[in-house]
């Protein structure tokens, strides 16, 4: 907590020029009068943008979440994975034991 708190402490001009500056801008957005009109789409790019950029940094933030339990899923699959293959190996062993039984010159009767 103190390390993001000196953190905010050494940056506080860059805070309050880029908090000015929002400030202004979101105050050229919602005028409605007509001889700031292209500006006014700069500051709706730009407004945008940081409004983008911020609910990016919102959702990181709730990927934490996700990305535990994509782990444990992905943890699930990988057992269950496994298990198939073994499967696939058995059935194989198993096909290959019914090929020698056709395959045998002898007369073979199960056990």
């Amino acid at each position: 907590m103190i390390k993001l708190l000196n953190f905010f402490i050494e940056l506080r001009d860059a805070i309050l020029f880029v908090s000015c500056l929002l400030l202004s801008l979101i105050l050229i957005v919602i005028t409605d009068t007509d001889p700031a009109g292209p500006f006014r789409n700069v500051a709706y790019n730009v407004v945008g943008s940081f409004g983008g950029t911020l609910f990016k940094m919102g959702s990181y933030f709730r990927l934490e979440a996700e990305i535990s339990q994509l782990r444990q899923e992905n943890a699930a699959l990988a057992i269950k994975n496994t298990q198939m293959q073994d499967a696939l190996l058995e059935n194989i062993r198993l096909r290959k034991m019914l090929g020698f039984k056709d395959k045998s010159k002898f007369e073979l009767i199960a056990a």
